[in-house]
């Protein structure tokens, strides 16, 4: 009996420092990888173009999830085989839904990264160009405009306090507005103008909808904004 205790004892204290060790190599301390250190990445040579780089890719996947989730909602896909949640089709929304907080938090480190490369990166980076800001306003935009599009209510900043709808609407036309003194060509103000009129129409103002949507029109009639995909590396 006393050498099974004992045995017991000694396996109890093996786990108990294996897992002390486990801590200390899961949580390094005060180990930092320069490589991904912010301020070396901020003050590396083109950052802004790498930064613009990275938050096309996150608008992309982001729209992409709106895009599949909406169309399971709208009924305009059966979803039988997908691995998304099947509890769209009835509808049933649940802030529970783990698809839920995916597209919340598409929003958010959209808007956050946007936010990051206008107020920080641009100003460490002096060779950015007035279409890179127009790059990340839009998208920026964009945030408050899903956010408002499609919940009630989210954040307009990290760590913030929950803002209504409409708020996140009136956020994505004042972005948006801000945006057009940046847009190089016709089809870029084209492309704002929509955005705009969308923001409008969704907030009930058919004046300023119609108003925005014919200046588009007026602009460019068959302008197009997509993503560009690079074959060998993904998501340009």
């Amino acid at each position: 009996m006393k050498t099974n205790i004992a045995i017991k004892d000694s396996i109890l204290l093996a786990f108990a420092i294996t897992s002390l060790a486990s801590c200390d190599l899961i949580q390094p301390g005060d180990i930092i990888n320069p490589n991904v250190d912010d301020e070396t990445f901020i003050k590396s040579p083109n950052s802004m173009s790498t930064w613009v780089n990275g938050t096309n890719s996150k608008m992309a996947s982001t729209v992409g999830t709106f895009v599949e989730l909406t169309e399971i909602l709208s009924d305009d896909y059966f979803n039988n085989y997908s691995q998304s949640s099947k509890v769209f089709d009835y509808p049933t929304i649940l802030y529970t839904d783990q698809d839920v907080t995916n597209m919340q938090r598409g929003i958010g480190t959209l808007r956050e990264m946007a936010s990051k490369g206008i107020e920080t990166i641009s100003k460490a980076d002096n060779t950015t160009t007035d279409a890179q800001l127009f790059n990340l306003y839009y998208i920026k935009g964009y945030s408050y405009l899903l956010s408002g599009e499609n919940f009630v209510g989210l954040p307009t900043e990290e760590g913030g306090e929950i803002k209504d709808w409409k708020e996140n609407l009136n956020l994505a036309i004042k972005t948006f507005t801000e945006s057009l003194t940046l847009a190089q060509d016709d089809n870029a103000k084209a492309f704002i103008n929509t955005l705009i009129a969308r923001a409008y129409y969704k907030l009930g103002d058919e004046t300023d909808a119609v108003k925005y949507a014919n200046e588009a029109l007026s602009i460019s009639k068959d302008f197009i904004k997509q993503v560009e995909f690079d074959g060998k590396d993904g998501i340009d």
